[in-house]
């Protein structure tokens, strides 16, 4: 018979199990990014000197443009690592995650390309919350850019807030779009580090790990729904801060 007690060890198991795999994780990257990230510079720097040199149009000037690419990608890569396994400081604020969507949109609108068409829908009268500003764009960021993946082919991604609770203190971000869809088999690994369902397309599992740590990081929580051709939302719920009050002298 499965027993609570036996319920509360298999957690702590877990629990051990992940924490020694970030130990483990965060070694390696602190050991490797600082030399990885010199190398890459270097590659990128004289292919970025062939690319200029080449003539215009010519198959060298491409694969140069092609080796500058790829070296931002990895470039990209390991800042992603590093701020995946990197304990780093929170400077807690109170953040109003309206203007934090709206200025991640206005970065990501001229990436999503003409076919992606993106909808803002704040039904929350406020999205304040404490938190680290840099760190919520980041979580928006990472979220926007896997639902823009989602939909090579085009479609609708929508950003909705909204309040929860009663009194309302719990804000709700909700990420929607209308692309692929997730395999149930996946859905239960989908915040894992490394797990990706865009392998071939240069997916490299760590943007949806990044957003589940900064979520858990500020007592919120994540959950998403999906399934194959229904496109896929994501639920990011952290506790919405007090409203301010102005002390009079």
């Amino acid at each position: 018979m499965y027993t609570p007690a036996q319920g509360v060890a298999r957690t702590r198991m877990a629990q051990d199990r992940e924490a020694a795999e970030f130990a483990a994780l965060r070694l390696l990257v602190g050991s490797l990014a600082h030399d990885f990230n010199n190398l890459l510079t270097t590659i990128a720097g004289h292919a970025s000197l062939i690319e200029a040199e080449a003539d215009p149009g010519s198959e060298v000037q491409e694969s140069a443009r092609a080796v500058v690419q790829a070296a931002e990608r990895a470039s990209r890569l390991v800042r992603e690592l590093r701020h995946l396994v990197r304990p780093t400081p929170s400077q807690p604020r109170r953040v109003d995650l309206h203007e934090v969507i709206s200025e991640v949109v206005d970065l990501i609108r001229p990436l999503a390309h003409n076919k992606v068409s993106i909808h803002l829908d704040f039904r929350a009268p406020a999205a304040v919350v404490q938190a680290d500003p840099e760190q919520m764009h980041q979580m928006l960021l990472n979220l926007l850019l896997n639902a823009r993946d989602a939909m090579p082919e085009g479609g609708v991604l929508t950003v909705e807030t909204s309040l929860a609770g009663e009194p309302a203190d719990r804000l709700t971000i909700a990420v929607r779009d209308t692309g692929c869809g997730i395999a149930s088999e996946d859905l239960s690994r989908i915040f894992e580090p490394f797990f990706t369902t865009r392998k071939a397309q240069g997916g490299t599992g760590l943007g949806l790990a990044i957003v589940a740590r900064i979520v858990k990081k500020h007592s919120g929580t994540i959950t998403v729904e999906s399934g194959p051709g229904r496109g896929s939302t994501f639920r990011v719920t952290l506790p919405a801060a007090p409203a301010a009050h102005n002390s009079a002298d």
